[in-house]
Protein backbone atom coordinates (compact mmCIF):
# COMPACT_ATOMS: atom_id res chain seq x y z
CA UNK A 1 0.00 0.00 0.00
CA UNK A 2 1.32 3.43 -0.97
CA UNK A 3 2.00 5.81 1.90
CA UNK A 4 -0.08 9.03 1.80
CA UNK A 5 2.97 11.33 1.59
CA UNK A 6 6.15 11.36 -0.50
CA UNK A 7 9.04 13.65 0.46
CA UNK A 8 11.18 14.76 -2.50
CA UNK A 9 14.80 15.81 -2.00
CA UNK A 10 17.08 17.27 -4.66
CA UNK A 11 20.82 17.22 -4.17
CA UNK A 12 24.08 18.07 -5.87
CA UNK A 13 27.53 18.16 -4.30
CA UNK A 14 26.52 18.60 -0.64
CA UNK A 15 26.78 15.15 0.97
CA UNK A 16 27.14 16.30 4.59
CA UNK A 17 24.11 18.57 4.31
CA UNK A 18 22.15 15.79 2.64
CA UNK A 19 22.91 13.49 5.57
CA UNK A 20 21.50 16.10 7.96
CA UNK A 21 18.31 16.41 5.89
CA UNK A 22 17.91 12.62 5.78
CA UNK A 23 18.51 12.38 9.53
CA UNK A 24 15.69 14.86 10.16
CA UNK A 25 13.33 12.60 8.23
CA UNK A 26 14.32 9.67 10.42
CA UNK A 27 13.14 11.68 13.44
CA UNK A 28 9.67 12.51 12.09
CA UNK A 29 6.75 11.73 14.40
CA UNK A 30 4.64 11.04 11.29
CA UNK A 31 5.91 7.82 9.73
CA UNK A 32 3.55 7.25 6.78
CA UNK A 33 5.79 8.65 4.07
CA UNK A 34 8.14 7.57 1.31
CA UNK A 35 11.33 9.44 0.40
CA UNK A 36 12.68 10.06 -3.10
CA UNK A 37 16.14 11.58 -3.53
CA UNK A 38 16.94 12.94 -7.00
CA UNK A 39 20.47 14.00 -7.91
CA UNK A 40 21.68 15.82 -10.99
CA UNK A 41 24.02 13.91 -13.26
CA UNK A 42 27.71 14.03 -12.28
CA UNK A 43 26.94 14.45 -8.57
CA UNK A 44 30.01 13.40 -6.58
CA UNK A 45 29.90 11.44 -4.40
CA UNK A 46 26.80 9.86 -5.84
CA UNK A 47 23.92 9.21 -3.46
CA UNK A 48 24.23 5.57 -4.50
CA UNK A 49 27.67 5.48 -2.85
CA UNK A 50 26.68 7.22 0.39
CA UNK A 51 25.00 4.31 2.14
CA UNK A 52 21.63 6.06 2.37
CA UNK A 53 18.82 3.62 3.09
CA UNK A 54 15.03 3.88 3.24
CA UNK A 55 14.88 6.17 0.22
CA UNK A 56 14.35 5.68 -3.50
CA UNK A 57 17.50 7.01 -5.20
CA UNK A 58 17.24 8.53 -8.68
CA UNK A 59 20.01 10.02 -10.85
CA UNK A 60 19.12 12.31 -13.73
CA UNK A 61 20.71 11.42 -17.04
CA UNK A 62 21.95 14.97 -17.63
CA UNK A 63 22.62 18.15 -15.68
CA UNK A 64 19.41 20.08 -15.23
CA UNK A 65 20.80 23.18 -13.57
CA UNK A 66 20.64 24.09 -9.90
CA UNK A 67 18.59 24.83 -7.79
CA UNK A 68 16.94 21.74 -9.15
CA UNK A 69 13.63 22.79 -10.65
CA UNK A 70 13.59 19.79 -12.98
CA UNK A 71 14.81 17.47 -10.20
CA UNK A 72 11.78 18.39 -8.12
CA UNK A 73 9.47 17.91 -11.07
CA UNK A 74 10.94 14.47 -11.74
CA UNK A 75 10.42 13.49 -8.11
CA UNK A 76 6.78 14.55 -8.29
CA UNK A 77 6.22 12.50 -11.43
CA UNK A 78 7.78 9.42 -9.84
CA UNK A 79 5.82 9.74 -6.58
CA UNK A 80 2.77 7.52 -6.20
CA UNK A 81 1.22 9.15 -3.14
CA UNK A 82 -1.67 11.59 -2.97
CA UNK A 83 0.45 14.21 -1.18
CA UNK A 84 4.01 15.43 -1.74
CA UNK A 85 6.42 17.54 0.30
CA UNK A 86 9.87 18.89 -0.48
CA UNK A 87 13.11 18.88 1.52
CA UNK A 88 16.17 20.35 -0.17
CA UNK A 89 19.54 18.98 0.87
CA UNK A 90 20.57 22.13 2.77
CA UNK A 91 17.37 22.31 4.85
CA UNK A 92 15.99 20.09 7.61
CA UNK A 93 12.67 19.40 9.31
CA UNK A 94 11.75 19.64 12.97
CA UNK A 95 10.38 16.25 14.17
CA UNK A 96 6.74 17.37 14.01
CA UNK A 97 6.92 18.98 10.55
CA UNK A 98 5.15 16.31 8.50
CA UNK A 99 2.68 15.43 11.21
CA UNK A 100 1.55 19.01 11.78
CA UNK A 101 1.10 19.67 8.06
CA UNK A 102 -0.64 16.37 7.40
CA UNK A 103 -3.12 16.92 10.24
CA UNK A 104 -3.77 20.48 9.02
CA UNK A 105 -4.30 19.34 5.43
CA UNK A 106 -6.71 16.63 6.48
CA UNK A 107 -8.60 18.89 8.89
CA UNK A 108 -9.07 21.68 6.30
CA UNK A 109 -9.35 19.38 3.26
CA UNK A 110 -6.80 21.74 1.72
CA UNK A 111 -5.10 21.39 -1.65
CA UNK A 112 -1.90 22.71 -0.09
CA UNK A 113 -0.64 23.76 3.31
CA UNK A 114 2.64 25.29 4.42
CA UNK A 115 4.65 25.78 7.57
CA UNK A 116 6.63 28.65 9.05
CA UNK A 117 10.43 28.61 8.90
CA UNK A 118 13.48 29.35 10.99
CA UNK A 119 16.07 31.02 8.77
CA UNK A 120 19.74 30.10 9.07
CA UNK A 121 22.86 31.63 7.60
CA UNK A 122 25.37 29.40 5.85
CA UNK A 123 27.58 29.96 8.91
CA UNK A 124 25.02 28.22 11.14
CA UNK A 125 23.43 31.25 12.82
CA UNK A 126 19.70 31.90 13.18
CA UNK A 127 19.06 35.18 11.32
CA UNK A 128 15.28 35.41 11.15
CA UNK A 129 11.93 33.76 10.69
CA UNK A 130 9.40 33.49 7.88
CA UNK A 131 5.73 33.18 8.69
CA UNK A 132 2.80 34.47 6.67
CA UNK A 133 -0.79 33.34 6.21
CA UNK A 134 -0.82 34.84 2.70
CA UNK A 135 0.85 32.55 0.13
CA UNK A 136 2.91 34.25 -2.53
CA UNK A 137 6.20 34.97 -4.24
CA UNK A 138 8.01 36.37 -1.21
CA UNK A 139 6.16 34.53 1.56
CA UNK A 140 6.19 30.87 0.61
CA UNK A 141 9.06 28.48 -0.09
CA UNK A 142 8.60 25.05 -1.61
CA UNK A 143 10.32 23.46 1.39
CA UNK A 144 7.43 24.61 3.58
CA UNK A 145 4.74 23.06 1.39
CA UNK A 146 2.69 19.87 1.62
CA UNK A 147 0.41 19.68 -1.42
CA UNK A 148 -1.74 17.37 -3.46
CA UNK A 149 0.42 15.71 -6.09
CA UNK A 150 -2.36 16.21 -8.65
CA UNK A 151 -2.23 19.97 -8.01
CA UNK A 152 1.52 20.13 -8.56
CA UNK A 153 1.50 17.93 -11.66
CA UNK A 154 -1.62 19.56 -13.08
CA UNK A 155 -0.10 23.04 -12.86
CA UNK A 156 3.07 21.94 -14.66
CA UNK A 157 5.29 22.01 -11.57
CA UNK A 158 8.18 24.47 -11.27
CA UNK A 159 9.17 26.43 -14.37
CA UNK A 160 12.96 26.99 -14.43
CA UNK A 161 12.49 29.99 -16.73
CA UNK A 162 10.98 31.89 -13.79
CA UNK A 163 14.19 31.66 -11.77
CA UNK A 164 14.30 32.08 -7.97
CA UNK A 165 10.67 33.36 -7.61
CA UNK A 166 9.32 30.15 -9.18
CA UNK A 167 8.13 28.62 -5.86
CA UNK A 168 5.97 31.57 -4.91
CA UNK A 169 4.74 32.20 -8.44
CA UNK A 170 3.58 28.60 -8.70
CA UNK A 171 1.68 28.95 -5.43
CA UNK A 172 0.12 32.22 -6.59
CA UNK A 173 -1.11 30.37 -9.66
CA UNK A 174 -2.68 27.68 -7.49
CA UNK A 175 -4.54 30.30 -5.46
CA UNK A 176 -5.64 32.14 -8.61
CA UNK A 177 -7.23 28.92 -9.88
CA UNK A 178 -9.12 28.33 -6.65
CA UNK A 179 -6.90 25.97 -4.66
CA UNK A 180 -7.86 25.59 -1.01
CA UNK A 181 -5.02 26.34 1.40
CA UNK A 182 -4.10 26.67 5.07
CA UNK A 183 -1.04 27.92 6.92
CA UNK A 184 0.64 26.56 10.03
CA UNK A 185 2.26 29.11 12.31
CA UNK A 186 4.41 26.37 13.81
CA UNK A 187 8.07 26.83 12.90
CA UNK A 188 8.95 23.37 11.64
CA UNK A 189 11.25 23.96 8.67
CA UNK A 190 14.89 24.97 9.11
CA UNK A 191 15.82 26.91 5.98
CA UNK A 192 19.34 27.83 4.88
CA UNK A 193 19.32 31.27 3.29
CA UNK A 194 21.18 31.89 0.05
CA UNK A 195 23.54 34.84 -0.30
CA UNK A 196 21.16 36.73 -2.61
CA UNK A 197 18.06 36.39 -0.43
CA UNK A 198 16.69 39.34 1.53
CA UNK A 199 15.40 38.21 4.93
CA UNK A 200 14.47 39.91 8.18
CA UNK A 201 17.25 39.98 10.78
CA UNK A 202 16.70 39.26 14.47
Amino acid sequence: MTEPVTVITCTFGRPELLRRAVASLAEQTFREFNHIIVEDADNSPSIHDMGIKDAKLITMSRRSGWPGFLCRNMGAVLAESELIAFLDDDNWYEPEHLESLYVLQQDKNADFVWSSSRLWSKQGEVIGYRTSDSPGESTTDIGEILCRRALYIGSGGLDPREGPPADGLMVEGWVHHGARFAHSERITLNYTVGMDENVPRI
